[in-house]
């Protein structure tokens, strides 16, 4: 217990500074703008305007000039002399008298802490609670982004050839790769946590997580508060009840700190847009619009390809919100359009990365199935993310749900410019579905993103909305019903975020500060589980690092380092020379040598599996399929084939067509000696003579990769059998060769 609590406390100090940072860099912003512009009263908002302005020109500087970094002090600078300023014009205020009278500080630069700012502090918290007792240690319900995000805010604050040179393996180049493009916001944001609090960026996705969420629910409080004038409690339950929705939370609980980001970002600027007070001079619009134009781009780069598929809800629901305040409605449209063209000009240095994260992101498929989301996750009562039915079934309750509040719309509201705005929401949203469900499919995971997006943003309002067009004891009903259902809601989505099975423990955190590992040069990282893998290449303080396991890249090949392992990993693959690090971890020997000429890779000898690299599935009665387009086997050859030219004889299945046979590259350290053709039928063997000269620089270390450009799945072909493979590996058998033939079968 008393452990949890400092991990939790843990949490603060990241999270306070970055915070904290993001509320002077605001409060500056709407000093210098004090005279032409009032933002919504919101320390949340604020602050999301700051950490905006900041994330913005770090990119910008990253981008312009190489150095992330920069902005940061000056900025802080700036915006405390522009606070100075405002207090000095503020208290310099002379009345008619000439006398100087006592002047509250903010005469122009209003308090900016609003009651709902302690409420959104509690609620972010509240989200978060599950994962507090872990402290700085990262963890997702599912997938493996985060590290990617770490390992990019790394390259941008060291440099990319260190990192290059740290990491020389195919992990090392998926992070060079995806750092040179995705989510540059976000980079900039990890960035800045982490220089501000000493803080690896590999341990911050929870306080950077806290702070976006409290940006989040403070944007959405005051725009539900501030539109329909209801109290705090009706506010609060029609925020929490989507929020904790099992179809939004499952991405904070999925680690998606680039989703999370832009949600906040995307609510704190239709917060700036629809509730910025602002003189109608040329000053003040251009006050609005800038700021304005800040947020979108921050939001933008965060996570591009989600803003681009969620536009026309976000455009539509803007439009709807400034119809809920009539006032200078056509000038608040003109200036928001003005500020999405100015996004679009701040955007401009970063197109190219955002063509490339396009492209990416859409090339491919959907990572994995996410069932279509049921109207009951509207009203946070879907139990189970994979359990919404069929989706034929699903739409036709989605079609039912949205006729009748069609026809409630219609008969009830009496305001022709309410009633044209609440239809044009409603055909903008099925637009935007229908545009995604129908051409990616309405079980893509793109769908559950945008369904994500919408019920986070666009639910509070609308739940705010139907009580405000209530009256008497109906209103306190309709309360009433939705504090059952944000009681509900709260603990279907705690219960998801306690079940949460990937945790990274401490025992690898602490590795950090080991000063073994910080004297090995080189080491590899074998822990049998991607989300190890990835965090331990960056932790450890080891000069050259590879991951010769599957992560979101392949595997490589083992460097001449020991490896580290879990102990429990030992028995299971014959791990000599075991030299304990702590409880859970151990350095082992990269000694490869064979017990015998020839290897057999079936599950009854598991021994073999230590030779084993890449994408290999686990072993079966008959051998070990390969996965992916890498799979190597690695070994030392005995001393006296040391000096000769040597063959190696493969025995093998393949999964194919019938009438097309799947194609089998053998490289061995690098140099393609053979594409083997092989038939969708029995075991086959085949022979290939290796020259001693490509053992000559490797010392006897022989990798051999069987590559293949097309693996399948057993699925395609009726079977429930999801993996994908290719080779099935029976035996290696090494032995002298006259170099006679190139191949012998």
């Amino acid at each position: 217990m008393a452990s949890a609590v400092f991990n939790a406390f843990e949490i603060a100090r990241p999270a306070l500074f970055l915070g904290l940072y993001g509320v002077l860099i605001g409060l500056g912003v709407q000093a210098a703008v004090a005279r032409y512009a009032r933002f919504p009263r919101s320390i949340g908002i604020v602050m999301g305007i700051g950490l905006s302005v900041v994330m913005v020109a770090m990119v910008y500087s990253h981008r312009l000039l190489g150095n992330v970094l920069l902005p940061i002090v000056p900025f802080a600078i700036l915006a405390s002399i522009s606070i100075l300023l405002q207090a000095k014009r503020s208290t310099s205020v002379l009345n008619p008298n000439g006398n100087r009278p006592p002047r509250r500080f903010l005469t122009h630069f209003h308090n900016p802490i609003a009651s709902t700012d302690f409420i959104a502090a509690v609620a972010a918290v509240l989200v978060l609670a599950p994962v507090l007792k872990y402290g700085l240690a990262p963890w997702t319900s599912g997938t493996n982004d985060f590290p990617n995000y770490a390992a990019s805010a790394e390259i941008w604050v060291d440099s990319a050839s260190a990192f290059a040179e740290r990491h020389p393996d195919a992990f090392g180049g998926l992070q060079l790769l995806r750092a040179s493009f995705e989510k540059p916001m976000v980079t900039a944001l990890i960035s800045l946590t982490s220089t501000l609090s000493g803080v690896p960026p590999y341990q911050l996705l929870t306080p950077t997580l806290l702070v976006v969420l409290f940006v989040l629910i403070s944007a959405l409080l005051v725009l539900a508060r501030a539109l329909f004038t209801l109290g705090h409690v009706t506010s609060t339950v029609a925020v929490l009840i989507p929020t904790f929705s099992v179809v939004p939370i499952s991405r904070v609980y999925d680690a998606q700190l680039g989703q999370v980001t832009f949600v906040a970002l995307a609510a704190c600027l239709l917060a700036i847009l629809a509730m910025t007070a602002f003189r109608r001079t040329h000053k003040g619009q251009l006050a609005l619009v800038s700021t304005g134009a800040i947020a979108g781009a921050a939001a933008l780069g965060s996570n591009f390809t989600l803003a681009l598929g969620s536009a026309i809800i976000l455009g539509a629901l803007l439009i709807w919100i400034l119809a809920k305040r009539p006032t200078h409605l056509s000038e608040r449209v003109i200036l928001s359009a003005k500020s999405a063209l100015a996004t679009a000009a701040l955007s401009v240095p970063m197109v190219t990365w955002y063509q490339v994260s396009m492209t990416h992101q859409t090339s491919g498929g959907p990572g994995f199935n996410v069932p279509l989301a049921s109207p009951l996750a509207a009203i946070g009562q879907q139990v189970a993310l994979f359990e919404a039915g069929a989706p034929s079934q699903v739409l036709l309750f989605w079609v039912i749900v949205l006729a009748t509040a069609a026809a409630l719309l219609w008969s009830r509201s009496s305001d022709l410019c309410n009633k044209q705005a609440d239809f044009f929401l409603l055909a903008a949203t099925l637009v935007n579905a229908s545009i995604i469900g129908f051409k990616l499919g309405w079980n893509n995971y793109a769908v559950h993103k945008w369904f994500a997006v919408a019920i986070a943003l666009g639910m509070p309002l609308l739940l705010c909305y139907a009580v405000s067009s209530l009256r008497g004891r109906a209103r306190i009903a309709s309360v009433g019903v939705m504090i059952l259902l944000a009681a509900s809601s709260v603990t279907i989505g705690l219960r998801r975020g306690f079940a949460i099975p990937h945790v990274i423990g401490h025992d690898l955190i602490n590795l950090q500060n080991n000063a073994l590992l910080a004297t090995t040069d080189f080491l590899n990282i074998r822990l049998g589980e991607p989300h190890q893998n990835s965090f331990a290449a960056l932790a450890v303080p080891s000069r050259t690092v590879t991951v010769i396991e599957k992560t979101y890249a392949p595997a490589s090949p083992p460097n001449a380092g020991p490896f580290l392992v879990r102990k429990d990993q030992v028995s299971a693959l014959d791990l000599p020379d075991l030299l304990e690090l702590n409880q859970t971890y151990a350095l082992t020997s990269t000694v490869l040598a064979l017990d015998g000429p020839k290897l057999e890779f079936n599950s009854n000898n598991p021994a073999s599996r230590r030779f084993l690299f890449g994408s290999w599935h686990p072993p079966e009665t008959w051998g070990t399929w390969s996965s992916g387009t890498h799979n190597y086997v690695v070994f030392d050859l005995p001393p006296e084939l040391q000096a000769r030219d040597f063959s190696i004889t493969v025995t093998g299945y393949a999964f194919a067509k019938v009438t097309t046979p799947q194609d089998i590259e053998v490289v061995v350290n690098d140099i393609s000696l053979l594409v083997q053709p092989y038939p969708n039928q029995g075991s086959n063997s085949f022979t290939v003579s290796v020259p001693r000269q490509l053992t000559e620089s490797s010392k006897g270390r022989v990798t051999v990769n069987f590559k293949s450009k097309q693996p399948l799945s057993p699925s395609a072909f009726g079977s429930a059998d999801k993996r994908l493979l290719a080779f099935g590996l029976v035996s290696l058998e090494v032995g002298s060769s006259g170099l006679s033939s190139d191949i012998a079968r």
